[in-house]
């Protein structure tokens, strides 16, 4: 993989470096030709992805939500998941901006797992019908510092009870980042900041 995380077999192998996140691995080399030289540092930290995949084994999530596509690593991540582990699931994610994720997301042969569309996340949420199992919110607006708290709010009612919502870059500056520092279950103050909060009733 082009992208060299912090995950490395040095202790057993000295000649072998595992990139993160490692769930493409399962497919390195088509991943790597198909994405090389899309990384960059705006892109979710590996580890990060690391976690949302995780996760999504151990919830066996059918309904996951993003927001803030981006260049697709997330749901290329989360997708690749589910069709490695055979998890009956789909992810919704959208972005106003394209960066020819669904060009990846069909020759990757994941299509069937994602509906990518080009909007924000206020316009796409209604579409997803059934409780949402896993939400991954990564978005940002330079006229809204507080996009990600809006979007927690707006998610929350929409999950399922036991249901994940993680959030990125909750180590930055920005206004509403210790508040969702406090109120999450899990913070882990890795890359940009990871919080991880569940829906309860």
């Amino acid at each position: 993989m082009a992208w060299q995380g912090s995950h490395s077999t040095e202790a057993v192998l000295s000649d072998t470096t595992i990139a993160a996140p490692l769930v493409l691995n399962l497919r390195a080399a088509a991943w790597n030709e198909r994405l090389g030289g899309r990384i960059d540092t705006l892109t979710s930290d590996p580890a990060t992805l690391d976690i949302l995949s995780m996760l999504i084994r151990h919830l066996e999530a059918k309904v996951v939500v993003e927001a803030g596509t981006y260049r697709g690593w997330g749901a290329f991540t989360m997708a690749e998941t589910m069709k490695a582990y055979g998890i009956d699931g789909h992810v919704w994610t959208c972005d106003p901006v394209d960066y020819e994720v669904h060009e990846v997301l069909e020759s990757m042969e994941l299509q069937s797992y994602v509906t990518y569309t080009q909007e924000v996340f206020d316009d796409m949420l209604p579409k997803v019908t059934e409780p949402i199992d896993l939400a991954y919110i990564d978005a940002s607006d330079k006229n809204e510092e507080n996009l990600r708290l809006r979007y927690l709010s707006m998610v929350l009612p929409h999950m399922r009870n036991g249901g994940l919502v993680v959030m990125d870059d909750c180590a930055t500056g920005w206004e509403g980042a210790p508040f969702v520092r406090q109120l999450a279950s899990v913070y882990l103050p890795l890359h940009r900041g990871c919080a991880i909060l569940q829906k309860r009733i």
